[in-house]
């Protein structure tokens, strides 16, 4: 059997990101930063140490969803002769001596797990706790229950053979006893007296007599086990009842004179540490430090410290999904830990991308995204200076476009040229399906994911030998299927139907949107075997969606981007700010259709790196920047505005970012606009003028 190949866990070969860094070994993503808005990253991650020129693979980590913020404003001040103190959660700590606020004072706060850890770890270490401690001491008390219950029994029985005689006359003595009470009884019947009182007292003495019967004849054996029954169904309400203790970290921070420290005291969890083996940590940006909530966690987390101490932030992830997508973008395996035969082939898209993990996923909300977390994540990107965001997550909307997220969605790209890219969504295959904001912001590039047949055989282990299937060749009317460039060139490609095609996952999401537009932009594969986070208790896994096909084109822009500062500066100029709208353009106007696929399924084709740096290069080579920066990229059929009902409107419009105010007063564009196709008409005009 031949030995898998380990460029199939990551499929970079489709987008030619293989080749093109094979031609630029120097282009692989360096000098850029990916701001991946996600559930958090996993800073132990297997590939996301290190960039292959040595550099921090994380630049920093930020929880953008306020889930993991902590107030810390109470003070307690401690001395050399006063080390005790009494935290927030009432357990009384004593301050390890290497630690040295200047001023003397130590801020505490307090923080739930259950606002910080993800659901299924939570749930894996109650059922954890619940099986190896409840229920081993249920099943303790249950078995001192029986044998105790036993050991009366048999002492009763042993008592009964010795004591026989003493028993008889007992019962001889009861039953004498119960004949003179009836004997009373019967007087008391026959007095001539018949009152209310006396009828009253007649009860009284039959209730008294039932009881006395009965306890006569109730004896202790039985009395014993009916007691340990009922102390046995007691035991198994409280198995019914059970409710797993909630896990309470106390949280401190103090200045020592150069840097704000913070510390989690995970000891109350972790048999045999105290306070003094918690680790002090730094803002992860600092000194690129984490920590862990326990070996049977296994969560990391870093930390951020705000307001001079009073608000700490704890970044941790509560889902794998995070971790996966950044190892998708920007993953890079080095000798020490991965072998060399396979290195290069694992590694993510743009290995030397270095990237910052900004969580917008809510904890308390099971890893929800919020509108504050993602106007957050906008300030934090532009803060970190990152050139491209990818965005993995997204949900329905009523109206594309449109709202207080999309506006600033477009802000962040059209005013402080961050290329962002999403995914189109999982909700298909119907049409309409596309999701926000990956498929309805118009300053996005929305991306649909497709299954290759190298991915069937290497990701899902479906066998090597395949019959066409879904393709009807005589109906198509075809020998060969076509594959050609959204733009004309020579190097069409053709693709022999004899065998699987690539195709569409039947559950990605479809376009149009309700405004018209295509919906998605391009396409790229939807799955990929990589790194996960390390609650789960696995190095890696495979997973698939729009939510894979984005990362892998943000990490092709990241490459493009990287190649274009490169060759500006072997000319020793200054690389030119590239425009998000000329990136866009170059990804879809020279992606590669398949032609047995609707423009609905992907878009205008599949991402092609080394063509789209050839469109750049020509781009930035013709044009000034003025007028690359343009928001439109063309006036095609499958993409206008508005049908008045007498044909189809469109409108070129330009937008100027903040900083080209002084531009925009001398921006003046010659145009020409014609059709291509015979069954269009248009007014044919040799210059407009774009205001």
């Amino acid at each position: 059997m031949e030995p898998m190949n380990a460029v199939r866990l990551v499929p970079v070969w489709p987008i030619n990101a293989d080749v093109f860094m094979k031609e630029n070994p120097e282009c692989d993503g360096r000098n850029t930063v990916v701001a991946v808005w996600d559930t958090g990253i996993d800073p132990s991650a297997a590939g996301l140490q290190v960039t292959p020129d040595g550099k921090p693979k994380i630049l920093d980590m930020v929880d953008a969803s306020g889930s993991g913020d902590v107030r810390m404003l109470t003070r307690r001040r401690i001395g050399p002769h006063k080390k005790s103190i009494r935290t927030l959660s009432g357990r009384k700590v004593t301050i390890p001596s290497h630690w040295q606020p200047t001023d003397g004072f130590i801020r505490l706060g307090t923080k739930l797990a259950s606002e910080l850890f993800p659901r299924n770890l939570l749930q894996r270490l109650r059922s954890h706790e619940k099986e190896n401690v409840w229920g081993p001491c249920l099943k303790q008390l249950a078995a001192n229950l029986a044998a105790q219950s036993g050991e009366l029994e048999t002492g009763l029985n042993e008592s009964s053979d010795s004591g026989s005689s003493s028993v008889e006359r007992s019962e001889n003595e009861a039953s004498k006893q119960s004949e003179i009470v009836s004997t009373g009884q019967k007087y008391v019947e026959n007095s001539p007296r018949n009152t209310a009182s006396d009828k009253s007292t007649k009860r009284n003495s039959r209730q008294n007599k039932l009881s006395q019967k009965g306890a006569l004849h109730e004896s202790p054996k039985n009395h014993i086990k009916t007691s340990a029954r009922l102390l046995e169904e007691c035991l198994a309400s409280f198995d019914r009842s059970y409710l797993p203790l909630e896990m309470v970290y106390d949280c401190f921070v103090f200045y020592d004179g150069s840097n704000w420290l913070a510390c989690v005291d995970t000891s109350p969890y972790e048999p045999g540490k105290t306070l003094a083996d918690m680790p002090l940590l730094m803002d992860y940006s600092i000194k690129r430090q984490y920590a862990c909530f326990g070996e049977d966690t296994q969560l990391f987390y870093t930390v951020k410290i705000f307001d001079e101490g009073k608000t700490l932030q704890i970044v941790t992830n509560d889902s794998g999904h995070g971790t996966h997508v950044a190892a998708m973008t920007a993953a890079y395996f080095s000798d020490e830990t991965c072998d060399r035969s396979t290195r290069v082939t694992r590694n993510g898209v743009a290995p030397g991308a270095q990237l910052v993990s900004i969580k917008i996923s809510d904890s308390r909300l099971g890893s929800m995204e919020t509108g504050i977390s993602l106007l957050r994540a906008i300030r934090w990107t532009v803060e970190l200076k990152c050139d491209v965001v990818n965005y993995s997550f997204g949900e329905n909307c009523v109206w594309p476009n449109m709202g207080r997220v999309c506006k600033h969605l477009n802000e962040l790209v059209n005013a402080y040229g961050v290329v962002m890219v999403a995914s189109g969504g999982n909700n298909g295959p119907g049409l309409g399906t596309v999701g926000c904001p990956g498929g309805v912001v118009e300053g996005l590039i929305g991306v649909a994911p497709l299954v290759f047949p190298e991915m069937m055989r290497s990701l899902y282990g479906q066998p090597d030998h395949w019959s066409l299937v879904g393709m009807d060749t005589e109906q198509e009317n075809c020998d060969t299927v076509v594959l050609e460039p959204s733009i004309p060139s020579s190097d069409t490609q053709t693709l022999k139907p004899d065998g699987p095609l690539p195709a569409a996952y039947t559950w990605g999401s479809r376009g149009p949107t309700l405004d018209g537009s295509l919906g998605l932009c391009v396409a790229a594969p939807g799955a990929a075997y990589t790194s996960v986070a390390g609650w789960q208790l696995r190095p890696s896994a495979l997973l698939n969606g729009s939510s894979m096909s984005s990362p892998l084109v943000a990490g092709g822009v990241a490459l493009l981007i990287s190649a274009v500062r490169h060759v500006y500066s072997l000319r020793n100029c200054a690389s030119p700010r590239i425009p998000p709208s000329l990136l866009r353009l170059a990804l879809m106007n020279t992606a590669l259709p398949l032609q047995h696929l609707s423009l609905f399924d992907q878009g205008r084709g599949l991402l092609q790196v080394d063509k789209a740096f050839d469109y750049l290069m020509r781009a930035l080579g013709i044009a000034s920047t003025a007028v690359l920066n343009s928001t439109s990229e063309s006036i095609s059929a499958d993409e206008q505005i508005l049908n008045n009902g007498n044909g189809w409107e469109s409108s070129l419009d330009r937008t100027f970012s903040r900083y080209e105010r002084t531009v925009s007063l001398n921006y003046n564009v010659h145009l020409f606009q014609h059709s291509v196709l015979a069954i269009i008409n248009c007014q044919t005009r040799d210059h407009l003028f774009v205001p």
